[in-house]
């Protein structure tokens, strides 16, 4: 897969190095291809998180409605996918939202302003969002559930 941050061009080549699709997308940040190489998840605009499948159909489209993605972290298998937003139409509007295969699993609340780091674990059972709020760094430990398991500031 090829596609730097910030760019609106992104390619899928076969091992020979052939290219097997193209897609032109509005900005686009970052890129996930699943451990299996059955999925590729794009986000666009920052807005938009879009999943394909090795031959470059749409598999799934997740558009958030009002605020914007600060960061994102799919799963290895491509099933999950973590998104924390910036929500400027609600009055608390930090949110951490699970999707899985594209449709939401939860949203809740979180803590601190900015999303610095998030990451799926690699058995699919925890989600882990590093955040800041001056003059605070929060580190969080969600269950796959969206519950709380602990918070370290």
């Amino acid at each position: 897969m090829s596609g730097s941050d910030y760019s609106t061009s992104h390619k899928l080549f076969d091992y020979e190095g052939s290219i097997k699709w193209e897609k032109h997308l509005g900005y686009t940040s970052r890129q996930h291809i699943s451990e299996n190489g059955k999925l590729i998840v794009i986000d666009e605009e920052s807005s938009r998180l879009t999943a394909y499948n090795r031959e470059g159909d749409i598999v799934w489209k997740y558009q958030i409605t009002t605020g914007i993605i600060q960061s994102w972290s799919a799963s290895r298998d491509g099933r999950y996918v973590a998104v924390a937003v910036f929500d400027y139409m609600r009055w608390r509007p930090n949110r951490l939202l699970l999707l899985e295969h594209g449709e939401t699993v939860w949203d809740v609340y979180r803590v601190g302003a900015v999303a610095v780091s998030l990451m799926v674990s690699p058995n699919n059972k925890f989600i882990v969002l590093a955040s800041w709020a001056e003059p605070f760094t929060f580190i969080t430990l969600y269950s796959i559930n969206g519950e709380t398991l602990w918070l370290l500031r």
